[in-house]
């Protein structure tokens, strides 16, 4: 039995080895720290797109799971959101990467471009894989219908709901007062959920350049062209820098590093593998230094400096009141010596009178 264990534990160690890429430090290793973000990030768009479009298909008989799928696409939306969100940051849109990036917390050339590069990819393949499964002709198409809405109202409902995921997943996963939390995968999702189901039957609910993308480009072989794509782009697009910049605003105690003044620049750096999404990921406090948030082996301990200084108050006050328990006996022996000296004389007084009555008798 325990050969058989030995074993297993050699087979499972080689396995993490093999695909992990080896030990930390070796190239492999190297190569699949720096694609495992993007390769969140497709799968991540991926399952989403498939959900949305396996929820949304018009084929008859499946009007009870179009009552379903903004709680559906909601729930991938969370699901994937704490799956990948130490890996990736997990955006999964092109307007929140882009209202990271205004946050301040990534990079363009590393981050947003391969994001949403991939994003894009993964949107389409979810895409694909729900043409291949239901058919083309079931699929959403995003198309807008003018006896609906207008393309100025639609750009307005688009742009107002991407603009409400992109502050709630800046202000509840980027912050570091909620550092830790672990309601900013639910938050994120009742966004989703209410803007499917608020504006889903007027301008599609895309609230992702990346979902519209995809759907329109398996539809562009059944359709002439696609006029309304560039809408979801530049709605979403234009409320992520809306969100970062407000959020500047807002949570003006959240600037970070890369905002502050040179004086106060440490040998540090904001980016990491994971995209420095947010204050929930780990890798965001090991490597970024902030200043009123202090987090290295310097940092001074206030509930320890407290408890020292209360012993240390403690302790005075006891070798005050030794001190004076001291000043006080001495006192009290003083006084005592002194009545009893006191007493003597008084007592030698007396005896030398009798002594001198006695005598005159």
């Amino acid at each position: 039995m325990d050969s058989i264990r030995k074993g297993e534990r050699h087979c499972l160690d080689q396995l993490a080895q093999t695909l992990g890429g080896g030990p930390p430090g070796s190239r492999v290793h190297t190569v699949c720290r720096l694609l495992a973000p993007y390769v969140a990030e497709f799968i991540g768009a991926m399952m989403v797109t498939l959900t949305v479009a396996l929820t949304s298909r018009s084929d008859a008989g499946y009007e009870a799971t179009n009552a379903l799928a903004p709680l559906a696409i909601g729930a991938m939306v969370a699901a994937m959101l704490y799956a990948y969100g130490h890996v990736s940051g997990a955006h999964f849109n092109p307007a929140v990467t882009v209202a990271i990036y205004v946050r301040g917390k990534i990079s363009f050339l590393t981050t947003v471009v391969p994001y949403i590069c991939v994003q894009v990819a993964g949107a389409v393949a979810g895409a694909q894989i729900a043409a291949r499964v239901v058919g083309v002709q079931y699929l959403p198409t995003l198309e807008l219908d003018p006896d609906v809405v207008s393309v100025g109202d639609a750009f307005l409902l688009e742009f107002l709901y991407t603009y409400a995921l992109c502050t709630t997943v800046l202000n509840t996963a980027t912050t570091a007062q909620l550092e830790g939390n672990q309601f900013y995968g639910v938050a994120i999702a009742f966004v989703v959920v209410a803007g499917a189901a608020a504006i889903g039957p007027i301008t599609g609910a895309a609230l992702n350049p990346a979902f519209a993308t995809a759907f329109h480009s398996i539809q562009e072989a059944a359709r002439e062209g696609s006029p309304d794509v560039w809408l979801y782009w530049v709605a979403g697009m234009s409320a992520g820098v809306v969100a970062g910049l407000l959020f500047h605003i807002t949570n003006n105690e959240e600037t970070d590093l890369r905002f502050l003044p040179p004086a106060v620049h440490v040998n540090t750096t904001l980016e990491h593998r994971a995209a420095a999404v947010g204050g929930h990921t780990k890798t965001y406090h090991e490597t970024t230094n902030i200043p009123w948030m202090e987090t290295t082996t310097d940092t001074v301990d206030v509930d320890r400096d407290i408890d020292m200084d209360d012993d240390e108050h403690d302790e005075h006050d006891y070798n005050n009141e030794n001190h004076h328990n001291k000043h006080s006996g001495n006192s009290v022996g003083n006084n005592n010596n002194n009545n009893n000296n006191n007493s003597n004389n008084n007592n030698g007084v007396e005896e030398v009178a009798v002594h001198e009555e006695e005598s005159e008798a």
